[in-house]
């Protein structure tokens, strides 16, 4: 804590308009209360955490606003591998977050080991006392007699090979420890013996470099002192290389390169668009590659035609080519890319066209998951390296789910959009979350959890895509018809549709496989706005979709949301849906999957705000799809990258695209 002092009174003489909070974390109450007594000089706005790191990381990470995430001690060290805790530090990194860490330099870097010892070593025995009453400390706690400190001394020896000090207790006065009362003999210690009790681990340039690129961050800046003994290093996560990592990681182990040119959904582009799509339109926000105008020419944009005539279309990049580009030029060329970025990020940092360029590419690894899903290509595992996530085995079973599954939400005010303090957190939102505004909401309520699949299946055997009585006179329906669509129901029959895409026979598709039907009943529904519409006209009693502005009202504010981000099924935690209520994520209002699990359809059709502004370099962003035949979506699906996790972000779809991986729930008035 003493470390930071000086960059906190550095901080309160810089003149700013925003509020800073030091958030100082640890274990021990006592260390805190002394850090909190030696720096609360009544200007400082201090908030000590008590707890563990893991503790910290969550309840931190939920709150809003930049982040500098700091470690100037020697903790670091201690582990001669810092790479996953410094992963931990990643995964709860904002985008324009920074991490600040203090080095201690290794031998070889020209610091003599005698300047190494001697603070391990020190003349007044202060370190020797400090390490030596870890003895102290386990005697109380394991209840052992005659394990004195006092009869062993501090032996800290340099490890060439490991480049770290080594610590340990050394037996001066032999002695024999028990416990329960000296009735139980534990061991002898004769003079010269060794208990080994931490060590501390120093830095070389290639243990640095190393430790910065697995951790999933990027060097920033650096400081040394004059003799270069220390560094301290500041490092942003290295959002350029997680995306061209996600481009690897999809499209050669996931696609193939021999799938490159397959096209599964024809309303969209074939593969292979893509992957030069997100290189090209990184390049042409941020970059402007020199020699790389046919790049950026050819795979501009891409296309999202009216799924009733698929000839409407906007303006978009031919959608096929004789011969697309070697899957080679496609890596050289996000190779290009993520170098271009990273030099931005060290020279500047994370600005908004990168932002922008990176969160355009969040969405498309998004998309092509769904694609994917849909191909022809059965085995879709792979044994490329994911650039971030470890698919921790995913849970089985459904928290135990009421019978009385809704919660009654009280007329409030919600805050659409994202405020002029969010944007400049943020460092960029999408024209269509702008501006910022307050918008009234009448009580009703909602169901705790998504429908499930095993819900669905009452209403598909129940005749429920055969009924054209649960299609026509809705409000998603009657939305569309009267902008010019042809309806729900002539979609059905156009379609053939009998029952959800993601179904078939023997079970339900997932990214690798069938899985049987009663193995995935308590998973979401994952349907199109037109069915879950209709399977609210079956199921009644005033059943309906929800609109944005209740979606935003199931929150306690923004706090609450990015606690239900956190413990969300997203950000590719796991490899597809799970059962609804399985994760610890439920808002303080008890409703739960709204981060995750799915995008979350609503009834509102997507429009800019009222004083809504397209963005000046992208201006077809938003404006092309305000057609009253789009609808809002809420929250995040599996594969929403934390760029896209904010209150204010708003996806959209029209309700007869079955692909985005999109559940619903149940509200009343």
């Amino acid at each position: 804590g003493k470390k930071l002092h000086p960059l906190l009174d550095a901080l309160e003489n810089i003149p700013k308009s925003a509020k800073c909070s030091y958030v100082p974390a640890d274990y021990s109450g006592s260390a805190l209360e002394e850090n909190v007594q030696v720096y609360n000089r009544n200007r400082q706005n201090v908030e000590p955490f008590e707890g563990t790191h893991d503790d910290a990381f969550r309840a931190l990470s939920r709150r809003p606003g930049r982040k500098t995430w700091a470690y100037l001690g020697s903790s670091l060290g201690n582990d001669l591998d810092p790479v996953p805790f410094l992963k931990q530090i990643a995964s709860h990194c904002g985008s324009r977050d920074r991490v600040l860490l203090g080095i201690d330099l290794a031998t070889h870097q020209g610091k003599p080991i005698d300047v190494i010892n001697a603070a391990y070593n020190d003349s007044e025995g202060i370190t020797e006392s400090f390490i030596l009453n870890s003895l102290t400390v386990v005697s109380r706690r394991a209840g052992l007699q005659n394990l004195d400190q006092e009869k062993f001394r501090l032996l800290s020896e340099y490890n060439t090979a490991s480049h770290a000090v080594e610590m340990f207790a050394e037996c001066v006065i032999p002695c024999t420890v028990t416990a329960n009362d000296g009735n139980e003999f534990v061991r002898s210690f004769e003079k010269g013996d060794r208990i080994f009790i931490e060590q501390s681990g120093k830095f070389t340039e290639e243990k640095i470099e190393h430790m910065i690129e697995a951790s999933g961050f990027v060097q920033k800046r650096r400081w040394s002192d004059t003799n270069g003994y220390f560094a301290i290093i500041e490092l942003g996560p290295n959002l350029a290389g997680t995306a061209t990592g996600l481009n690897e990681f999809i499209f050669q182990g996931m696609i193939g390169e021999e799938n490159l040119s397959h096209q599964p959904i024809l309303l969209r582009n074939p593969f292979a668009f893509y992957w030069g799509h997100i290189s090209s339109f990184s390049d042409r926000i941020s970059l402007g590659l020199p020699g790389r105008e046919h790049e950026r020419g050819i795979f501009e944009r891409g296309v999202d035609p009216d799924v009733d005539d698929p000839t409407k279309i906007h303006r978009h990049s031919p959608r096929h080519q004789d011969a697309w580009p070697a899957p080679e030029e496609f890596k050289k060329y996000d190779k290009e890319v993520e170098h271009g970025l990273c030099q931005q990020i060290t020279q500047g940092g994370v600005n908004r066209n990168m932002l922008m360029a990176l969160g355009h590419a969040e969405m498309h690894h998004e998309t092509l998951m769904y694609m994917i899903m849909q191909s022809d290509k059965k085995n879709k595992q792979t044994n490329q390296k994911h650039p971030f996530a470890d698919f921790a085995p995913p849970p089985t079973e459904s928290r135990s789910i009421p019978s009385e599954k809704f919660v009654h939400i009280e007329s409030t005010q919600v805050n659409l959009g994202a405020s002029p303090e969010q944007e400049a957190a943020l460092g960029f939102v999408w024209d269509n979350e702008l501006p910022y505004h307050q918008a009234s909401v009448n009580s009703f309520n909602c169901a705790a959890f998504p429908v499930t699949n095993g819900e669905f299946q009452d209403f598909v055997q129940d005749g429920g895509y055969t009924n054209r009585s649960f299609w026509d006179n809705n409000e998603i329906n009657d939305n569309v018809v009267s902008a010019g669509g042809s309806g729900a129901w002539d979609w059905v029959r156009r379609e053939e549709i009998q029952r959800p895409l993601f179904w078939e026979n023997k079970g339900v598709r997932t990214l690798h496989d069938l899985v049987p039907h009663d193995k995935a009943s308590d998973w979401p529904a994952v349907v199109s706005l037109y069915e879950a519409a209709a399977y609210c006209k079956w199921l009644g009693n005033g059943a309906r979709i929800m609109s944005e502005r209740e979606y935003h009202a199931l929150f306690e504010g923004e706090e609450d949301y990015n606690h239900a981000a956190r413990q969300g099924n997203n950000n590719w935690k796991y490899q597809g849906v799970v059962p609804v209520g399985s994760m610890d994520d439920a808002t303080s209002k008890d409703v739960s999957d709204l981060v995750g699990n799915g995008w979350e359809w609503t009834s509102t059709p997507f429009a800019g705000f009222t004083g809504f502004k397209p963005l000046p370099d992208y201006d077809e962003y938003s404006a092309d799809f305000f057609d009253d035949k789009h609808f809002v979506l809420k929250g995040a699906s599996p594969f929403t990258g934390i760029l896209a996790q904010r209150m204010s972000f708003r996806n959209w779809y029209q309700p007869n695209y079955p692909y985005p991986i999109a559940k619903f729930r149940i509200v009343t008035n």
